[in-house]
């Protein structure tokens, strides 16, 4: 049975990850969640462990993560119907037979 969210421990490389994800260094992590940057250095790297509010703040910042993932991929697709959209709207004026003469 999967874990719950909830429950997530979040190892040092799953918080890298995150941070990563999130293009944030050290320290801007810690400014978003109110921490010093030396608590996230060392839950990197593995001296210690976040607590349970901090967990929770963390599963809050992979969601949002998610969130804009889903949203930026959704704007591609956007991009790309409108581009498959001009590239069919300039095929009114192709004529096969001048073409075919050639």
């Amino acid at each position: 049975m999967p874990k719950s969210s909830a429950k997530k421990q979040y190892t040092p490389e799953e918080i890298r990850a995150l941070r990563n994800r999130l293009n944030k260094s050290q320290y801007q992590l810690a400014q978003e969640l109110k921490i010093t940057q030396t608590t996230v250095a060392r839950w990197e790297s593995g001296r210690n462990k976040p607590s349970a509010m901090a967990k929770e703040a963390l599963r809050r910042l992979e969601v949002k993560a998610d969130f804009e993932d889903i949203r930026r991929l959704e704007m591609d697709m956007e991009d790309f119907e409108e581009e498959e959209a001009f590239d069919l709207d300039g095929m009114e004026d192709f004529d096969i037979d001048e073409i075919e003469g050639l």
